[in-house]
């Protein structure tokens, strides 16, 4: 992610993880959140761990936790004391192995439409990715 705008100590930030071309990228309504979805057909879920969402959540994996406290005290003890942010997957969906043509977000409803290759269009409701219609 990268800031049209210049900003003092700005690092750009990459979301790596899938497999395919990502076909749209989404911020939820708080900005806490980042939804990607795939030309696979998968949507990752990112989650910003300095959030304080995050922080209080003591549902995080114990790995999660671990990683996140190494990220913590790198950033603390680096010299140059820029702003680093880390973005981690959280939650990973999957179309049913259906490529994925077009995508759109309703920012305020948390509504997906996915378009796919076979010509079907889903709804579904995030973050909880419950399938509201198909056509």
């Amino acid at each position: 992610m990268y800031s049209l705008h210049s900003l003092e100590d700005f690092v750009p930030i990459t979301l790596s993880g899938h497999r395919n071309i990502v076909i749209s990228a989404f911020f939820s309504n708080d900005q806490e959140t980042v939804y990607t979805v795939s030309k696979d057909g998968t949507i990752f879920v990112w989650k910003d761990p300095d959030s304080e969402k995050m922080q209080n959540d003591d549902d995080l994996p114990e790995n999660m936790q671990q990683a996140l406290k190494r990220t913590r005290i790198d950033i603390e003890s680096n010299t140059r004391k820029r702003k680093y942010r880390r973005w981690w997957v959280t939650q990973r969906e999957y179309f049913n192995q259906i490529k994925v043509q077009c995508a759109n977000f309703h920012i305020q409803n948390n509504l997906l439409v996915v378009g796919f290759t076979s010509g079907i269009f889903g709804l579904y409701k995030l973050p909880d990715f419950k399938n509201i219609h198909t056509l």
